[in-house]
């Protein structure tokens, strides 16, 4: 009776044990991990964008045909030439030739009458993300001049992120390619390309002095290393 008993109570030790044994086994393979946020999804895309393999490039060869100065007589020809030559002397590609569904990128193209051009690009690959900046020596309302400075990094998902929310803030996919009206004589272009999933959209606006739309520009600057302070005269 006794031996009986006492194997029971060792039977009865075994399984508590066993339970909790199994119990901390399971908490340290599945502990709790508090995982950062992750960065957003890019809102309303595909919106109004096209399909790059459906597009007809206009006669710079870096913009789809018709995106520019609608009503306005040889405007569409006359931009195109001016935005591409800039383009081709900074030896950039047309981002409608990009064939990699992976590969996400934005082009920022900063057009200044008087100051020299500059090109910020974000090229998004997985998880890695890399940002080039280029400057001409001439001026955005003018000749291109030759390259003045070039340099290229990798920039964290935090930036990434922060873009991707600013994008998100202009409800960029959704935002027409051209304004109404043409702008003024003097002043600056800012152009952003971009291009994801085979799929691109361009939006040009002319001297935003305010709103989300100039803060992408400014961000990307900010991520190429461009010195706003030391330029703050001249964002235009």
């Amino acid at each position: 009776m006794k031996r009986t008993l006492l194997i029971s109570v060792l039977l009865s030790l075994f399984i508590i044990l066993g339970v909790s044994i199994k119990g901390n086994k399971s908490a340290t393979l599945n502990p709790q991990i508090n995982l950062p946020d992750d960065c957003v999804d890019i809102k309303n895309f595909p919106g109004i964008s096209q399909e790059t393999t459906k597009i007809k490039k206009g006669k710079s060869g870096y913009f789809p045909d018709k995106t520019f100065a609608e009503g306005w007589e040889s405007g569409e020809v006359f931009i195109n030439d001016w935005y591409g030559k800039h383009l081709k002397t900074a030896n950039e590609k047309s981002l409608l030739d990009t064939s990699d569904k992976d590969l996400e990128l934005y082009r920022f193209t900063w057009l200044r009458t008087f100051h020299h051009p500059v090109i910020v690009r974000i090229e998004k690959q997985k998880d890695k993300v890399k940002i080039f900046f280029k400057e001409l020596d001439g001026a955005g309302g003018y000749e291109p001049g030759k390259i003045f400075a070039e340099k290229e990094n990798s920039i964290d998902k935090k930036d990434w992120c922060e873009f991707t929310k600013l994008l998100n803030d202009t409800d960029y996919w959704q935002m027409p390619s051209r304004e109404k009206e043409i702008g003024g004589e003097d002043g600056s272009r800012w152009i952003l390309e971009g291009v994801k999933e085979n799929r691109c959209h361009i939006v040009d606006i002319w001297s935003p002095d305010k709103g989300k739309y100039r803060e992408v520009g400014l961000f990307m600057l900010k991520l190429s290393g461009f010195d706003l302070d030391k330029n703050k005269d001249d964002l235009y």
